[in-house]
């Protein structure tokens, strides 16, 4: 399937179509290749694909109202991730990230209809049975995973913490429920998992890990030592180490790559958490917005601007005349919304922080607050290239979180207020 969608997409891509990898993993070239067989185009993938898109948004709407959002916010935050540029611009090209997405946040939604049937003593209610809820959440993760390989520890973390929430409410039925779970999401996979094993002789996944391991975050931190460009870097590296900058990882090599990385890493710890501060810092900030402007050919000018953190760095007077020049520009866009982003990550924060300290976390945003944190920290390996597209699957999520603090803050004067009154 990956050969055959390669191929029609790209006949220069046929060489390498034919020679098997393990890094990108089958999910969407499956649904691709019915396409290319019963029809010869992928028209009609594109226009699944923007279907699927125009999904998410709703499914963001529903996963709002689950965790008893008011319905304006929930209008919200299903208006924003219909308008949202990036969302825009993802669903286009073929790349995983809208498929991904779809069944990552289906997926999220039952585990959060399974949250829901908990009553607060910790006891399932007898009449309603979860074993539905927990294979259509596995399958959908299983799914979510078979599409883009960064989600397979999350359902192994999630049946983790049923098996410790079960041990310590003293409920043996939350083993059954971990072990089906479990099964549903990974059972999918196994065939992968097979594949890999046959072809090189490696029980893995994908080698995608390591792979941005040595060719990504390396770079980055060498290029943080050296005072260098990200590009300039990683072509020194490539060159010094004797390989070519397409160099692919296999799984039946990766253990070598990863421990050559891992080396590097740990002789340089400064720079990379310089890095890893970098790639945090974009993975709550970076908006996309550019990624449609260059889909509508709008994007001429962008390189006169200063990138990243070095647009702020500017003398006063050079931030005046970058500010106009964007404002009279389609590229005012990007400014618009990288300020949103930088506002939100702001606001993320101090939610954070107000329901940490006044104890106001609940199942809903403690759940919430992990897969986000587990996309932020998993994006660290891609150093300085990261992007908005790592952060795009848990957007809603990010929003949600910040209204589930600011709901709180609410409450909590409401319920102040109430006091003030009767006690006058």
């Amino acid at each position: 399937a990956v050969s055959m969608a390669k191929h029609y997409i790209s006949p220069d891509l046929a060489i390498s179509a034919s020679t098997p990898n393990s890094l990108r993993t089958p999910g969407l070239p499956i649904v691709i290749i019915p396409f290319i067989y019963f029809f010869d185009s992928v028209f009609g993938f594109i226009i699944l694909q923007i279907v699927i898109s125009s999904l998410i948004p709703v499914i963001s709407r529903r996963l709002a109202l689950a965790v008893n959002l008011p319905v304006v916010f929930a209008d919200l935050i299903g208006f924003f991730m219909a308008v949202d540029v990036l969302g825009i611009s993802l669903s286009m090209p073929i790349i995983t990230e809208t498929f991904f997405t779809f069944f990552l946040l289906l997926a999220i939604f039952y585990q959060v209809k399974l949250l829901r049937i908990i009553s607060p003593r910790g006891i399932f209610f007898t009449e309603k049975r979860p074993y539905g809820p927990v294979i259509l959440s596995g399958l959908l993760f299983g799914l979510a995973t078979l599409v883009r390989p960064s989600s397979i520890y999350l359902p192994g973390l999630i049946a983790l913490a049923w098996l410790i929430y079960g041990y310590k409410a003293k409920i043996k039925s939350f083993l059954k429920y971990a072990l089906v779970f479990s099964l549903a999401a990974y059972l999918i996979l196994i065939p992968w998992f097979y594949r890999n094993y046959k072809v090189f002789k490696v029980a893995g996944y994908s080698s995608i890990g390591e792979q941005v391991l040595y060719s990504t975050l390396v770079p980055s931190v060498l290029a943080l030592k050296n005072h260098q460009n990200y590009d300039q870097a990683r072509k020194e590296f490539f060159l010094a180490q004797g390989f070519d900058e397409s160099l692919v990882i296999n799984l039946d090599k990766a253990a070598w790559f990863k421990s050559r990385a891992v080396k590097v890493i740990r002789d340089n710890p400064v720079y990379f958490l310089e890095s890893a501060a970098i790639s945090l810092y974009t993975f709550f900030t970076h908006d996309g917005a550019l990624n449609l402007l260059s889909q509508l050919n709008l994007d001429g000018g962008y390189l006169n601007y200063p990138h990243g953190l070095s647009f702020f760095k500017q003398s006063p007077q050079g931030l005046v005349v970058s500010l106009t020049g964007l404002a009279s520009s389609p590229l005012v866009l990007v400014l618009l919304f990288r300020f949103f982003w930088i506002l939100t990550a702001i606001c993320f924060i101090i939610s954070l922080g107000y329901q940490a300290v006044r104890k106001k976390l609940n199942i809903y945003s403690c759940f919430f607050l992990f897969l986000v944190l587990y996309f932020a920290l998993t994006t660290i390996t891609n150093g300085l290239g990261g992007n908005a597209r790592f952060r795009y699957p848990v957007n809603a999520l990010i929003l949600i979180f910040i209204i589930q603090g600011l709901q709180a803050w609410l409450t909590e004067r409401k319920n102040k207020a109430s006091l003030a009154l009767e006690c006058s």
